[in-house]
């Protein structure tokens, strides 16, 4: 019997697709849009509908070691919608770290050393990290 995960992802392209394979173990309907826009520079990634039809921005960032590299637009955007239901959401090889957008500035500077709001090893509690998100 082959008990070997799958391994991390590499890009955020790969952490959407683990994020949509949660999603869609989920029993409540939640709806995950990956946002590609060159328009409007520093929009988050990923622009989810929750089950009570509310809205709720993420960036997706995948690192290796402690530096998250999050572009000025992508702070200024944000900073700018801070009160908003906004998120970063980091994924190293063996662990989620759940920002919130109030935190961009500070992860910037001090990466993975900033206490995130929630972090999870492996296996992924999905439930809660979407529970914290929904808010």
């Amino acid at each position: 019997m082959n008990t070997r995960t799958k391994p991390p992802p590499k890009k955020e392209s790969g952490f959407y697709q683990e994020l949509k394979t949660a999603v869609n173990r989920l029993p409540k309907k939640i709806l995950l849009t990956r946002i590609e826009n060159w328009m409007t520079l520093g929009i988050p990634d990923l622009l989810i509908c929750d089950d009570k039809n509310l809205f709720h921005f993420v960036e997706l960032k995948v690192t290796r070691g402690n530096v998250v590299k999050l572009s000025a637009n992508q702070i200024s955007w944000l900073t700018r919608y801070e009160n908003a239901s906004t998120w970063v959401l980091v994924r190293t090889k063996d662990e989620i770290y759940l920002y919130s957008g109030k935190q961009a500035v500070d992860l910037r500077i001090r990466g993975l050393q900033l206490e995130p709001i929630f972090k999870m090893g492996t296996p992924f509690d999905w439930p809660k990290l979407f529970r914290l998100i929904f808010k």
